[in-house]
C-alpha cells in the first residue's frame, strides 16, 4: 500500500510504502520525500516498478517486523 502526501499546491511530495495483511498489521518498508522540490525528477510508475521488483524483500521485512507467517 502506498500512502501519497501532497503539498499545499496539490503536487506529490511524499510516498510511504507499507506491506501487510488486514488483522496482522502493516510494516513500513519504503519512503521517499521532497518530491515537489524544485528540480526533482520523479516517476511514480518507476517507483511502483521498483516496489514490485523488491516484493520478496519487503515480505521478509514484514515477517521480521510483524511476526506473521
Amino acid at each position: 500500500m502506498n500512502v501519497l502526501t501532497k503539498n499545499a499546491e496539490g503536487k506529490l511530495n511524499r510516498i510511504d510504502t507499507y506491506i501487510g495483511v488486514e488483522g496482522d498489521g502493516f510494516a513500513h518498508v519504503g519512503h521517499t520525500e521532497n518530491l515537489a522540490a524544485p528540480g526533482v525528477v520523479f516517476s511514480y510508475a518507476g517507483y511502483v516498478r521498483m516496489i514490485k521488483a523488491q516484493r520478496s524483500i519487503y515480505r521478509q521485512m514484514f515477517i521480521d517486523n510483524i511476526g506473521a507467517k
